[in-house]
Order: structure tokens, then C-alpha cells, then sequence
């Protein structure tokens, strides 16, 4: 395989580059939470409940090759990243792609995927 590149954030930019480095490269997308989170499909499900769970998409499904690492990234060097657990991953290339962060009840913080699925109920309600 091709050189090893370390994808640190599984947001649009990260599991966008993830899937397309997938069939030349060694992936790793590093990623907290389990799923992606489509944030504008997050706010439409406020009002469609169904939509939560087709905004909740797992990362499971994104590599045919790659892997992905459920994880926080703490440290980074010349040669890789070091992870919440003091696992490391080796890498020849590391791509910082964490986006970015609001308070919303549709961009909840933190890895909890069901604590999102209890947030947006809670918006919900209070509509």
C-alpha cells in the first residue's frame, strides 16, 4: 500500500479525504464519536424526527480500506499521533481536519451519540 496518512476529525473535510484516499493510501481517520453527524439534517430532524437517525451516520460504513479509530487525539509529532488511550499511530502524513465547534442542540460537543439523539428530542419539545 501507499504511504500512511493519519486523518485527525471525521467531519465533511475529514471523512471526505478519508474516502478519497482510501484506494491509494494507508488511512486512518482518528474520530471521537462513532457516527458523522450531518449537522443540517440534525436541524431538519427537529422538526422530522425519522431524520435523526439517516443524520446519524456510522463510521463503519465509510472505508473499504482505511480504518477508523474511535478515539481523541492528544499529541502530534514528525512521525504520527498519539491518542487518548497512549495508543500511537504511525504516519507519514497527518491531516488536522477537527472543523469547527458552536452550541447548538443539532452540533452537540462530545462523542455521546445518544446523548444527541436526547438533545435534539429535547429541542424538539420545546418547539
Amino acid at each position: 500500500m501507499g504511504k500512511r496518512i493519519a486523518i485527525i476529525g471525521g467531519g465533511y473535510v475529514g471523512a471526505e479525504l478519508a474516502k478519497t484516499m482510501d484506494d491509494i493510501a494507508d488511512v486512518t481517520l482518528i474520530e471521537q464519536r462513532s457516527h458523522f453527524v450531518h449537522a443540517p439534517a440534525m436541524i431538519r430532524a427537529l422538526v422530522q424526527p425519522g431524520l435523526v437517525e439517516e443524520a446519524l451516520i456510522p463510521y463503519d460504513r465509510l472505508l473499504k480500506r482505511g480504518r477508523v479509530v474511535e478515539a481523541r487525539a492528544t499529541g502530534v509529532d514528525g512521525n504520527g499521533v498519539t491518542l487518548d488511550d497512549g495508543a500511537r499511530i504511525d504516519a507519514d502524513y497527518i491531516v488536522v481536519a477537527t472543523g469547527s465547534d458552536y452550541a447548538a442542540p443539532f452540533k452537540p460537543k462530545g462523542a455521546d451519540i445518544e446523548g444527541m439523539r436526547t438533545a435534539n428530542q429535547a429541542a424538539r419539545e420545546k418547539l
